[in-house]
């Protein structure tokens, strides 16, 4: 069997056995969208200074309980966001969460046999985990259609460097050149009908 399909379905394998010690979807939205109103000054429509922030609107519930617990252990190294994480309660980022998740993407098409561009055929690795042009159904994987792109590279470059510690993406990007990184932000940003800037 092709080597890159086995180590595609245990990478998928993998993520579907972790642990879920995630923030669940159990909040209010309506209180959200309140409470989400602080958050909005940088992840809203224009970040403060031009700075690489992520858009949440779409993205899993789940995975952004686990990125709000990575900034306030550590493992994400943001000092505002760390600060920020740090003061919410428990219900006010299952509210965010549910808020933010409410916000339905458009499924991609999935391209029949032979009908992949040549970068797609590159992403092939990417796929069992962050889904067909990066819309994912896992909860705890983060969704990249759509994301800002500078975001993503920024991402991409911290899972290479060590700044972010995750060892499977460490593993999946530890050979790429920054212009590889840099087609990959541009490719999953530039999908159609994904995440969203949120006022």
């Amino acid at each position: 069997m092709n080597a890159k399909i086995v180590f595609s379905f245990l990478a998928a394998l993998f993520f579907a056995l972790l642990p879920v010690r995630l923030v669940q979807a159990a909040g209010e939205s309506a209180a959200g969208q309140e409470k989400f109103k602080g958050c909005a000054r940088c992840h809203g429509v224009t970040a403060p200074s031009g700075e690489a922030v992520p858009k949440l609107g779409g993205q899993h519930a789940e995975y952004l309980g686990f990125a709000l617990e990575q900034y306030v252990n550590g493992e994400r190294k943001h000092e505002g966001m760390k600060n920020i994480a740090a003061a919410l309660s428990a219900q006010d980022k299952q509210d965010i969460a549910a808020y933010l998740s409410r916000f339905e993407l458009t499924k991609p098409s999935i391209p029949g046999s032979g009908e992949r561009t040549a970068l797609e055929k590159k992403l092939e690795n990417c796929r069992p985990c962050h889904g067909e042009q990066g819309n994912n159904f896992t909860p705890h994987i983060p969704r990249l259609i759509g994301q800002d792109e500078r975001y993503l590279l920024k991402a991409l470059r911290d899972y290479q460097n060590g700044a972010r510690k995750n060892f499977r993406m460490a593993y999946m990007v530890r050979n790429l050149t920054d212009a590889e990184l840099a087609e990959m932000a541009a490719y999953y940003a530039n999908q159609k009908a994904g995440l969203t800037p949120l006022e």
